[in-house]
C-alpha cells in the first residue's frame, strides 16, 4: 500500500510541476492524470482502513459506524472519480489522435479539450451526489447506533434506512462500470487498431516515423490503463 500511494504522490507532483510549467497547455490530460492519482491514493488508504477494522473485530462496532461511514464514502468516491477518469483519458486521446473525415468530430476535435474538462468537473460533482447517502445520516447518540446496527451489516450499516440498499447498488454499481465500459471499449478500441496500423506503417517507413514516437506511447499507456480496469471490473 505504501509504495502504491508514493507512487501516486510523485506522480501527481510530476503531473502538477509539467501543467505549471507549461503553463496549462495540456490541461485537459493533467486534469485527469491528477484526479486518477489523488483517487487512487484515497482508494488506498480507505482500502486499508476498512481492513485494519476488520482485521480488528471493530468493523460494525458502535464506536466505529461515523469513521466506517465516512470511509465508505471515500472508498465509493474514488472508485467512481478513478474509473471515469480512465474512461475520459481514453476518449480525450481517441479524438486527438484518431484521423477522422466526420465534420462533428472534427468540431469535436477542435473543443475536445473544453468538453472532456467540463466531463470531468461533471464526473467529479455526480460522483460526491452518487456516494453521498452512504455518509448523510449520522447516529446522534449510542442509543441510536445500537438500533442501527443491532441487525444491520454491510452496506445497511452506514446507508440510511429510507434508501433501498439494492436499488442504490444497482444504480451505483451502473455508474461504477457497465457505464464506462460503454465509454471505454469504442475508445479503446479505436486506439488498438489506430496503434497497429501506425506500427505497420513504422515497419514500412522507417525513416518516416521515429522509434520514440509519442503516439505510440499514448496510445499504449492508455490501452493498458482501460485493461487494468476491465480486469478489476
Amino acid at each position: 500500500m505504501g509504495i502504491s500511494v508514493l507512487w501516486n504522490i510523485c506522480n501527481l507532483a510530476v503531473t502538477v510541476l509539467h501543467l505549471w510549467k507549461t503553463r496549462g497547455s495540456h490541461l485537459p490530460v493533467g486534469l485527469i492524470i491528477s484526479c486518477i492519482s489523488i483517487s487512487n491514493m484515497f482508494l488506498e488508504l480507505s482500502m486499508t482502513a476498512v481492513l485494519l477494522l476488520f482485521w480488528a473485530g471493530i468493523l460494525f462496532s458502535v464506536n466505529y459506524l461515523p469513521f466506517l461511514r465516512a470511509t465508505t464514502f471515500i472508498w465509493l468516491q474514488s472508485m467512481c472519480i478513478s474509473f471515469w477518469s480512465i474512461a475520459w483519458l481514453s476518449t480525450f486521446y481517441c479524438v486527438k489522435i484518431v484521423s477522422t473525415s466526420s465534420a462533428l468530430l472534427c468540431k469535436l476535435k477542435k473543443n475536445i479539450s473544453f468538453f472532456i474538462t467540463t466531463a470531468l468537473l461533471l464526473t467529479v460533482l455526480c460522483s460526491f451526489v452518487a456516494c453521498l447517502p452512504s455518509y448523510s445520516q449520522l447516529p446522534s447518540s449510542n442509543a441510536t447506533v445500537a438500533n442501527e446496527t443491532r441487525n444491520a451489516t454491510g452496506l445497511n450499516a452506514v446507508l440510511p434506512g429510507w434508501i433501498d440498499t439494492n436499488l442504490y447498488i444497482y444504480v451505483l454499481l451502473g455508474f461504477l462500470c457497465p457505464v464506462p465500459v460503454l465509454v471505454m471499449l469504442p475508445t479503446s478500441l479505436s486506439l488498438v487498431t489506430h496503434l497497429c496500423h501506425h506500427t505497420l506503417a513504422m515497419k514500412k517507413n522507417v525513416n518516416q516515423f521515429p522509434d520514440s514516437d509519442p503516439y505510440l506511447m499514448v496510445c499504449r499507456m492508455t490501452v493498458s490503463m482501460v485493461v487494468v480496469y476491465l480486469t478489476v471490473c
